[in-house]
């Protein structure tokens, strides 16, 4: 997508995102849970998104200030996405977790995925309830943030204590929701570390319409602990391997990813998905 084009398909799941779990036709798997467990198969353009979700309105006029920054975010983001992808795929085994640790040492890399855990969390609209929460409080969270995250920001402190102070207005939410609090909550710039988990080419990890996986409270993660976040079919990102060490598997992983999902699971494999219905299915008797 160019700036100059006029989106009206706003994803809440990155598509180049999304792409990293489909198939080699450019296409995936998808179980949508309001239709009772159905999977059939479709494109990423085709899910995960709400039309004009980021649009701002003002006189009757449309702004696209939101889904324009997002796209500029989304070229880095999927330069990443590919390049752990073609080493996810290409590098032999031995070079492989030589790779990975190293990539997953790098300062860089961390706060980049941080940025990215963020972002894919904050984007999604059925995170609303808390960004109310956090927006009641946003100017504190601009406060307390780093010297490092106020830098990054066009807006001054008046202006954020002026969205704190109406954020129930619609397009002062969505830009407190999908650009400030990506920013502010999550401790982009802390020292704990996120760790890899790097599947066998025959094993698979699937994703879903709300990626960011975590059974703790918020605080906890934005701290980055109990979560996980899938990056692609067998690369996942979690905050430590001990907090699932006692069944780090990809089938409890892939179950933990499809309970979290609000709609849609996708996979590569229809195989993959099968198997998670049947799991979903036996959690509802």
């Amino acid at each position: 997508m160019t700036l100059k084009q006029k989106p009206i398909k706003h994803h809440f799941v990155q598509v180049s995102y999304q792409k990293q779990f489909t198939a080699d036709n450019g296409s995936f798997w998808v179980l949508t849970k309001e239709f009772q467990y159905k999977i059939s198969q479709k494109t990423p353009s085709q899910i995960c998104y709400i039309p004009h979700l980021h649009t701002l309105y003002k006189y009757s006029k449309e702004f696209l200030q939101i889904e324009n920054t997002y796209a500029l975010i989304e070229q880095q983001m999927a330069t990443l996405f590919e390049h752990i992808n073609k080493n996810t795929n290409d590098l032999e085994a031995k070079d492989k977790v030589s790779w990975f640790s190293t990539l997953q040492n790098l300062k860089d890399f961390q706060t980049l995925i941080k940025f990215i855990i963020s972002l894919t969390f904050w984007r999604n609209p059925s995170q609303q309830n808390i960004a109310k929460e956090c927006s009641s409080k946003l100017l504190n969270l601009y406060d307390n943030s780093p010297p490092k995250i106020k830098e990054i920001f066009s807006f001054n402190r008046e202006f954020i204590q002026y969205l704190a102070f109406n954020y129930q207005e619609e397009n002062n939410f969505k830009i407190i929701q999908y650009l400030i609090l990506p920013l502010v909550t999550f401790d982009l710039h802390g020292n704990d570390a996120i760790n890899i988990v790097l599947l066998d080419e025959n094993e698979n990890f699937i994703s879903c319409d709300n990626p960011v996986a975590f059974w703790g409270n918020y605080n906890e993660l934005f701290e980055f602990k109990k979560f996980i976040f899938p990056i692609n079919k067998n690369f996942l990102v979690l905050n430590n391997k001990e907090t699932l060490s006692c069944d780090c598997t990809q089938q409890t992983i892939n179950l933990l990813i499809a309970l979290n999902a609000k709609k849609y699971i996708f996979s590569h494999s229809k195989e993959n998905l099968e198997k998670v219905k049947e799991n979903l299915l036996f959690f509802q008797k």
